[in-house]
């Protein structure tokens, strides 16, 4: 696999005071928050100050934009929700849409365009005071910084392709994440149902390598700081998208409520619902439609990798993405990207 550097105008470096420089923002070192927590002073964290740190983007690799693998997702939702018996713990509201299907090669927090330049200027009360280092607010890397590593990357990317361009993206295997088995009942329980190539072939080792050279990029640019793995993974059920439907709140002493009940309203559950692995591998039609064989066994918890056929695929290209977006037909927002076409 071809060697990468990312230039230093990109690469973050460390100060004096332990924060690190993406060009010209700065953003907090993880390691930095403990060490000089005895020199500067402390503030009180407000829900606004929690939420800083929350991944706004990710870097997506989209496969919803593949027409064929649409219809068969649409169908595989469609017989999810018409399976008899009913799939235990399914709810549209889990379900996937299909063209928002993609890879995740990993999240990031960043600030936007219009928070950075806000950042940067001073108040009117601070163009007439000398800066204090010990209280300075170190600014986010934005989304412009993010795409430029995003366009180094593009001619190690290039290269680690070579002249067979981007690896084969087989969506054969069906598999779940956060899965319980109940001895009593025979069943597996789950909350994440995805499809991914199988691993171990040469086209998955291909795949992960090229996907893993980009996140290492992002990684050692300072940008992705999770440190888990990367998972290759089509999700299909998340059942962290799950939303009741909340009751309304009426007062034992409302009198009125018979005749004017409040409306209910979309709300989501405080604790994850499962949905059964085991009534999805049974069902032949939900199955069929992903080109794989119903399965009865007990013990699909400890079978792995279920084999399926959802089709062949190539990646057009890797995108900069707004988390929790919502484009013209549904899919994720791109703010960017590169292209994995050849020529």
């Amino acid at each position: 696999m071809a060697e990468f550097s990312v230039p230093d105008r990109h690469r973050p470096r460390q100060d004096p005071r332990g924060r690190r420089q993406v060009g010209i923002s700065t953003f907090p070192h993880p390691a930095a928050s403990s060490s000089s927590s005895h020199n500067t002073p402390q503030t009180k964290r407000t829900p606004k100050a929690s939420q800083a740190s929350r991944p706004t983007h990710f870097l997506s690799i989209p496969l919803g934009t593949y027409s064929d693998l649409n219809q068969k997702l649409s169908s595989f939702n469609d017989q999810l929700q018409q399976a008899d018996p009913p799939v235990t713990g399914l709810d549209e509201t889990i379900l996937i849409r299909p063209r928002r299907v993609h890879f995740t090669l990993g999240v990031m927090s960043l600030a936007s365009r219009t928070a950075a330049r806000k950042a940067s200027k001073p108040s009117s009360s601070q163009q007439h005071e000398a800066p204090d280092p010990a209280v300075s607010t170190p600014i986010k890397p934005t989304v412009d910084d993010a795409l430029a590593v995003l366009k180094t990357l593009e001619p190690s990317i290039r290269q680690a392709m070579g002249s067979s361009g981007f690896p084969a993206i087989n969506l054969n295997t069906l598999n779940v994440l956060k899965s319980t088995f109940n001895k009593e009942s025979g069943q597996t329980t789950a909350h994440v149902l995805y499809a991914a190539p199988k691993h171990g072939t040469d086209d998955y080792s291909k795949l992960f390598s090229l996907c893993n050279l980009i996140r290492n990029g992002f990684k050692d640019a300072g940008f992705i700081t999770e440190t888990r793995d990367l998972t290759l993974h089509l999700t299909l059920i998340n059942t962290s998208h799950r939303k009741s439907v909340v009751p309304p709140q009426i007062s034992s002493n409302d009198q009125s409520s018979t005749t004017s009940p409040k409306k209910e309203r979309r709300g989501r559950f405080s604790k994850p619902i499962p949905f059964s692995y085991s009534d999805i591998l049974q069902s032949a039609s939900c199955m069929n439609v992903l080109g794989g064989e119903p399965i009865t066994s007990p013990k699909v918890s400890r079978m792995g990798e279920i084999p399926i056929d959802l089709g062949t695929y190539t990646a057009q290209c890797v995108q900069l993405c707004i988390m929790g977006s919502y484009g013209g037909e549904g899919e994720y927002v791109s703010v960017g990207e590169i292209s994995l076409q050849q020529g």
